[in-house]
């Protein structure tokens, strides 16, 4: 950014009329594309230098005296200095439009550092509300690992479960096959019970029939061995009965 510095002039005195005349203008010359080529007030390389004294459009020459010094001079005097001004005003406006497009430029550049200032703002924002997301998404985070972790326990204590169960089905399963050979072995036992059962009914019914006929057979035996014995104490107790008769007859 070039520094910019407003022309400097030099006034003096009317040496006639004793007004004040400006004695040199100090500007800037500019080139074609109406960049400055000179500083005035600092490097007055490329600066173009007027003086009044020295000018073509002076149209005193410096032996005049206050009485030579008429209205019309001071007229050129004033008229050339207008002039001069023209060209000064022209510089100065030029001079004022590149400080008004450098001030354009500043407040375009400042209202940017603001929008800048805003948008790193804003990310600031944004970076704050991320680490407040990443910080709950962390909380979040933590509670399901917490949660997981007690599941994945909850999950052996389920598979441990499961595993004893299983085991106690698989003993269970077994038993009841066991059982169900204990059963058909029962059953066969059973049945074959039950055809020695047919059997000794059998043989039960023979003894039954057996011992019955010998109890009868035995009982008619009895039966006759007492009509017999019957007999030979009917036949004893005639005999007796006979005896007394003849024991009583020989008394006599």
């Amino acid at each position: 950014m070039s520094s910019v510095t407003s022309c400097h002039v030099f006034h003096r005195l009317c040496p006639l009329c004793n007004k004040e005349l400006p004695r040199r203008v100090r500007r800037p010359s500019y080139d074609d594309t109406g960049k400055s080529q000179g500083t005035p007030g600092g490097n007055t390389r490329g600066a173009v230098e007027l003086d009044w004294d020295k000018s073509s459009a002076s149209p005193i020459p410096s032996t005049y005296t206050q009485s030579q010094c008429s209205l019309a001079d001071c007229a050129r005097f004033e008229i050339a200095r207008s002039t001069q001004t023209d060209r000064y005003d022209f510089a100065m406006a030029s001079e004022v439009n590149e400080l008004m497009e450098l001030m354009n430029c500043i407040k375009q550049f400042e209202t940017d550092i603001g929008s800048g200032n805003d948008e790193v703002e804003n990310w600031r924002q944004c970076i704050i509300v991320s680490e407040q997301k990443a910080k709950k998404f962390a909380k979040v985070k933590q509670k399901f690992l917490c949660g997981l972790r007690d599941s994945e326990v909850e999950v052996s204590k389920l598979r441990e479960k499961v595993r004893k169960a299983k085991k106690n089905f698989d003993y269970c399963d077994k038993q009841v096959t066991e059982y169900n050979a204990a059963i058909e072995t029962a059953q066969c036992e059973q049945d074959e019970l039950e055809r020695e059962n047919k059997d000794f009914d059998g043989i039960f019914l023979t003894i039954e029939r057996n011992i019955v006929e010998s109890i009868v057979k035995a009982k008619i035996q009895i039966y006759k061995e007492a009509q017999e014995e019957k007999k030979r104490i009917d036949g004893k107790l005639g005999l007796l009965d006979s005896v007394p008769s003849i024991d009583r007859s020989g008394a006599e």
